[in-house]
């Protein structure tokens, strides 16, 4: 029961905070600010160019990943085979 009550206090604070946040008024001093020009939205670009290359085509992550792994597993993998003959004598 507690924890129901939870979920219902924490939705209803979500959904105040989210009608507060972008569906209020500005205050006064927010009141002249401007969009972004082209040279303030150059990292955001950016960014979203990287997500979906790397969401397109993963392998340019997991090959650099994929690389550094390979010696730990297989050195883990020894380390768990001779673990369990170990164990088996």
């Amino acid at each position: 029961m507690i924890a129901v009550l939870g979920i219902v206090l924490a939705a209803g604070y979500i959904l105040w905070m989210i009608q507060r946040a972008l569906f209020g008024n500005l205050p006064d001093h927010l009141l002249d600010l401007k969009d972004a020009d082209r040279l303030e939205s150059i990292p955001l670009i950016l960014m979203i160019i990287s997500i979906v290359v790397v969401g397109l085509y993963p392998s340019v992550v997991t090959d650099v990943f994929n690389s550094g792994l390979e010696p730990m597993v297989s050195v883990i993998n020894n380390v768990s085979v001779i673990n369990i003959g170990l164990l088996g004598n």
